[in-house]
């Protein structure tokens, strides 16, 4: 261990940046361990809201709001990856070609270290191997394609503080810009994201070539995203440069919910019955096949845009007629699908979503049970080392807009058992082999079932809610296994620091709150320890009501309760205080 840490100390190529904060200093030529992050690291940065109310700093909501993120939001990439990815991006390459440009590709500087130690040193659990693999780490040029919303912040503050030279590659103006002025990254590459999607990979994969010979940083040694978007164009960037990455054919197979569907199935999994609906002559056949209850989802990547439960044929009939009717009226701002009649920031654009978007649908049947969200952490040749499962609470039908969540879950150890075997064997069936998921499943009364797979770290509240109850933080995991550091975080899964509880409180009914001075109440409140209290939506912004088609969010809280029986509890109470607390303050 003793000469692996000598290799980890003495980076080669190790570029001339180095922060110039000097409240957190983090040069790459600094010889020290590093220390453990805590949620002060953390900002709050929303764009469109006043500032949260909060007992510790931190957020990231991965919610579009009011304003726009981006200035050039009108965008054939942003249509092609939220609508019908890949879009125009090449195809994945052959095993062949892969192995080509693998033994074509420049040695990476963070590649010669990893060389000379053994994969049983690099793999050693525990404080001792952290520390190296946290070492190694530190100096390391990893390319962010896409920043995401000014939530994301706390991903590059982190990367910082572990001495990553960060390298952001977004469009012209985006917030991501100030970044390189206050010192968190080394080099903001722009890229005008209105191209097309092979046009943005071809520009894309040309700057990252170049970094080679850029002495700040002496070349990228991996590439990764926190969006969602971006995940088809880093994992095609990643195989063409031979970077460590998601495989792209398994990235195509789970952003189609069909696809997916089919691969589960040929690999002998638990599936739920489905049916492709590419036209309303496919409607009875579809009934016939999959039956009532069932689900209705657009096929592509259109987030929970357009899911709607259904209970007969005439119903059916019905909400596909409404589905193509508001999938023909969404608008594409900063990146996210919204209604035509929610109102953005003056600077957005947006685009039709009809005029690009696979609108087929696909009939599932309705699933019973617990529903659970199951983050997971692969690294090459060691499986799984990290699997944490939360519960979520009922979802308001018949749009399954999330609720609340308990992490850890309240489910008995056999069932938790079976989520996580399932979640593993799903991941394996579509192609994966390494990287942080967010794997969506239920808890029938025939069994866990998969409900769909993200092959990144999740939004919202995962990050927080993880690092609370288990000190893992899944953007560290993200950012050493991007430049083939095995990813092993520490944590005792017996033994969480409590139950940590998210609240996302619906819209009971459209409207206004002009004033959410109101939350900060719950910030003294009795019953648990509370951590956030926020708006999500602007003051004055328009709120969507069920009445007028999927509710917007509200509210939204973290608290830590002892455990997840009495969080699940506190959860059910609290939501329903929350949400007639808010009804007061409508306008």
């Amino acid at each position: 261990m003793d000469e692996a840490l000598k290799v980890a100390c003495n980076r080669p190529d190790p570029g001339t940046w180095a922060s110039p904060r000097t409240s957190r200093p983090s040069s790459a030529e600094v010889c020290q361990l590093v220390e453990e992050l805590t949620l002060e690291d953390y900002t709050l940065e929303l764009s469109g809201l006043e500032p949260s109310t909060t007992a510790t700093s931190y957020i990231d909501t991965d919610m579009f709001s009011g304003g726009a993120c981006h200035p050039e939001v009108g965008s054939k990439f942003y249509s092609e990856q939220i609508l019908d990815a890949p879009g125009s991006l090449r195809t994945p390459l052959s095993e062949k070609d892969r192995r080509h440009v693998v033994d074509e590709m420049i040695p990476t500087a963070t590649y010669k270290m990893l060389k000379k130690i053994s994969p049983e040193v690099l793999a050693t659990p525990g404080p001792s191997g952290d520390a190296l693999r946290m070492q190694l780490l530190r100096g390391a040029c990893i390319v962010f394609f896409s920043a995401g919303y000014p939530g994301k912040r706390f991903v590059y503050e982190t990367a910082e503080r572990l001495g990553v030279k960060a390298v952001i590659i977004d469009s012209p103006g985006s917030w991501a810009e100030a970044l390189l002025e206050e010192g968190v990254i080394a080099k903001f590459i722009p890229i005008d994201m209105t191209q097309d999607s092979k046009s943005v990979f071809d520009q894309a994969y040309k700057a990252i070539l170049e970094l080679k010979d850029d002495p700040l940083v002496c070349g990228a040694d991996g590439i990764c995203t926190m969006v969602e978007l971006s995940v088809p164009v880093v994992a095609r960037l990643a195989e063409s440069l031979g970077m460590r990455g998601p495989s792209p054919a398994a990235v195509d197979t789970v952003r189609d919910k069909y696809r997916m569907r089919e691969s589960l199935h040929k690999a002998g999994l638990a599936g739920v019955k489905h049916f492709l609906i590419h036209s309303v002559e496919d409607l009875d056949r579809a009934a016939a096949h999959v039956g009532f209850p069932a689900v209705v989802k657009p096929v592509s990547g259109a987030a929970s845009l357009g899911v709607e439960k259904v209970t007969s044929r005439e119903d059916l009939r019905r909400v596909y007629g409404d589905v193509q009717d508001l999938l023909s009226k969404l608008v594409i701002n900063s990146g996210a699908l919204e209604r035509d009649s929610v109102p953005v920031g003056s600077a957005a654009i947006s685009v039709k979503a009809d005029k690009c978007m696979n609108t087929s649908v696909v009939l599932e049947e309705y699933l019973d049970g617990q529903e659970v969200d199951i983050d997971v952490v692969l690294s090459s040749g060691l499986g799984c080392t990290y699997c944490g499962i939360h519960d979520n609470g009922p979802t308001k039908e018949p749009y399954f807009a999330e609720t609340w969540g308990v992490l850890p879950s309240a489910l008995p150890s056999q069932s938790v058992a079976e989520l996580k075997e399932l979640a593993l064997k799903s991941l394996e069936a579509t192609g994966f082999t390494e990287g942080v998921f967010h794997v969506e499943g239920k808890y029938t009364s025939r069994g866990p079932r998969l409900i769909e797979i993200n092959p990144r770290m999740g939004g919202g509240p995962v990050w927080i809610v993880h690092k609370l109850a288990f000190k893992v933080d899944l953007a560290v995991q993200a950012m050493l296994l991007s430049v083939g550091i095995p990813a092993i975080p520490i944590h005792d899964p017996d033994c969480p620091n409590g139950a940590v509880v998210w609240l996302s409180v619906n819209a009971p009914k459209s409207g206004h709150i002009n004033n959410f001075g109101f939350i900060k109440q719950w910030l003294e409140w009795p019953h648990a320890d509370v951590k956030i209290a926020r708006p999500m939506v602007a003051e004055g912004e328009k709120i969507v009501g069920p009445e007028d088609g999927q509710p917007s969010w509200l509210v939204d809280i973290i608290f830590v309760a002892p455990n997840p029986e009495e969080a699940t509890r506190l959860a059910n109470m609290l939501y329903h205080e929350v949400e007639e607390e808010c009804v007061k303050h409508y306008t």
